[in-house]
């Protein structure tokens, strides 16, 4: 038997610990900047909703910005 060579109860719970309280730290960070992701595009919605021609009018002059770097 390699007793030796075998790590002991205690240290595996301790690893998985500190992996298990940085997923945990980690998942609280990426839902604060998936909210403020959230708002920011309902807010953009919103102005495009209430701003339609002026969204209209973007789009079109994206869209011919587009094809005029194409060509050259």
């Amino acid at each position: 038997m390699r007793f030796n060579s075998m790590t002991s109860y205690n240290e595996k719970q301790n690893s998985y610990l500190n992996y298990v309280i940085m997923a945990i730290a980690l998942a609280f960070v990426f839902s604060f900047f998936l909210n403020i992701a959230t708002q920011l595009i309902v807010m953009l919605a919103k102005l495009i909703i209430q701003y339609w021609w002026i969204s209209i009018i973007l789009f079109l002059l994206l869209m011919f910005f587009k094809k005029f770097r194409r060509k050259k």
